[in-house]
């Protein structure tokens, strides 16, 4: 495997990914053994297709609300009932984002320049970077020199300007001058993606807002993108999971509207080049891309650059563990002294693998990595 961090040879694997008229695959991590299933499945797409290099782009969100991939692995402790932020000072944050992000790299690093995992090509990626929250990570030019690309999720300023949801003009106009300051600081560093999502506030306490309500709007993209430069964008056109579709999850990919804006960024002199193709997918769980029956779906991303998966994953790997737990349980009950095995990572961690390993498989084939065979 080699990492990949300067960002003229990212814009290569990029090129080479929009030729083929496929996304990178970005699924998140936690642990070492969701990486290894991650780096074991791509090799193996690489050797079943005949695939020289094979770019993949291991993610982490580092203090991020939903979930802190990388202050999880610093040692926070998280649930839905209480945010990160609600739960620990800034400085408390900071120690186990420092902490979380050296154990994730060297997860990538160990690896790096092996003969393992010989066809892959790892970006790593930053996810959900939350501009204030994170900025002990975002804004340190030694971490970002171990990455390739950072997701400058700049909605997070809304949620400290509330007053700005009901001003959608001024609220594009700040996230994307934010973005656009920190592309200028940083850029020569890594490739940043952005959105400019303006989520209403949810109608009834533990409701969520109406899935219209969260489209990505065309003019406002495009002034987005005009005063930004963001490298990559993430629309929202239906796969956002804080949204409800009344029609149905059947229902939540918008297909027209992603084929709608991906030629109005294609129209434009700045991604021209890209043939506009420069769009993050988000929420991609909700199309089960991991279903034999989805082998097609790469037809549909229009302008999709990057697949990010993550939920369905977890989940796999939650039920996984489980199973591991109960049968753990059966064997101690029989033979106490199975308690060795059964707290064994070699053990636990490799059912793990196996288990999540052809779930990253299946996702690699429906998104068209195949074409990327010369």
């Amino acid at each position: 495997m080699r990492k990949v961090t300067d960002v003229h040879e990212v814009d290569e694997l990029f090129a080479e990914m929009r030729e083929a008229g496929v996304p990178i695959l970005a699924p998140n991590f936690e642990s070492f053994t969701e990486l290894v299933a991650e780096l074991t499945a791509a090799q193996t797409i690489a050797e079943r297709f005949g695939i020289a290099r094979l770019p993949l782009m291991p993610s982490v969100t580092l203090g991020y609300p939903d979930r802190g991939n990388v202050a999880g692995r610093g040692g926070a402790y998280q649930d839905f009932a209480t945010t990160l932020t609600k739960r620990y000072s800034q400085d408390e944050l900071d120690r186990f984002l420092r902490l979380g992000f050296h154990v994730s790299n060297h997860d990538i690093d160990c690896f790096d320049g092996t003969s393992y995992f010989p066809n892959v090509r790892v970006i790593f990626t930053i996810d959900h970077g939350q501009p204030v929250t994170d900025r002990i990570l975002l804004e340190d030019e030694d971490v970002l020199r171990q990455v390739g690309v950072v997701m400058y999720d700049v909605t997070e300023l809304l949620k400290r300007r509330p007053e700005l949801k009901t001003d959608r003009a001024e609220a594009v106009r700040l996230m994307a001058e934010a973005t656009g300051e920190y592309r200028a600081r940083f850029g020569k560093h890594v490739r940043i993606e952005s959105a400019c999502d303006i989520l209403p506030e949810a109608p009834a306490e533990g409701s969520l807002p109406n899935v219209e309500d969260t489209l990505t709007r065309p003019d406002e993209m495009e002034r987005f993108l005009s005063i930004s430069g963001a490298d990559f964008f993430a629309p929202s056109i239906g796969t956002e999971h804080r949204a409800k579709n009344p029609e149905g999850v059947d229902k939540l990919y918008r297909e027209p509207l992603a084929r709608t804006l991906h030629e109005r960024v294609a129209a434009m002199p700045r991604y021209r080049e890209s043939s506009g193709c420069i769009f993050s997918l988000h929420g991609s769980s909700c199309l089960d891309p991991s279903s034999p029956k989805n082998a097609g779906l790469w037809r549909k991303l229009h302008g999709m650059a990057i697949f990010r998966y993550y939920t369905g994953l977890s989940s796999t790997q939650g039920r996984a563990l489980k199973r591991w737990v109960e049968d753990g349980d059966r064997r101690i009950a029989a033979n106490p002294k199975e308690g060795l095995h059964v707290n064994a990572s070699s053990g636990r961690d490799w059912f793990l693998i196996n288990e999540l390993q052809p779930e990253l498989v299946q996702v690699l084939v429906n998104i068209g990595a195949e074409r990327l065979a010369r």
